[in-house]
């Protein structure tokens, strides 16, 4: 009886650590998305918003200013946004914005809003001077 209680212990402690391993492997893959996705979102972004948002998101492009682009980087427009108005304008086109809805996916222009997002709090961390 001795013998087996040492068994079934060894056999849980194996199986936990086996456990804990392939916790560790799935986190790793999750971070290894969420790079992907953040590369992807930069890359998107270059390609589609770049020529009138400029690539610090503040607007500061001859489009941008011919169009009245908004300062990804204000934090008033920022605080403005939900991320459902975001998407929409993404999708659907605002102002002098085209739409992007047969271009990219749900997913391309969530990413992008998480990207944008990101602007403010480049601008908090480097205030303009």
């Amino acid at each position: 009886m001795r013998s087996f209680k040492l068994l079934l212990f060894i056999a849980c402690v194996f199986g936990l650590a086996g456990h804990a391993e392939r916790a560790r492997a799935g986190h790793k893959a999750h971070g290894r998305r969420q790079v992907q996705t953040a590369a992807r979102a930069e890359s998107l972004f270059r390609q589609s918003c770049a020529r009138c948002h400029g690539l610090d998101g503040r607007a500061r492009t001859e489009l941008g200013e011919l169009t009245g682009a908004p300062d990804f980087a204000d934090a008033a427009w920022q605080e403005g946004r939900s991320g459902q108005r975001m998407r929409a304008s993404i999708a659907h086109g605002r102002g002098g914005m085209p739409s992007f809805k047969d271009r990219l996916s749900p997913g391309e222009i969530a990413s992008l809003v998480a990207y944008i997002r990101g602007f403010q709090k480049v601008a908090d961390q480097n205030p303009r001077r």
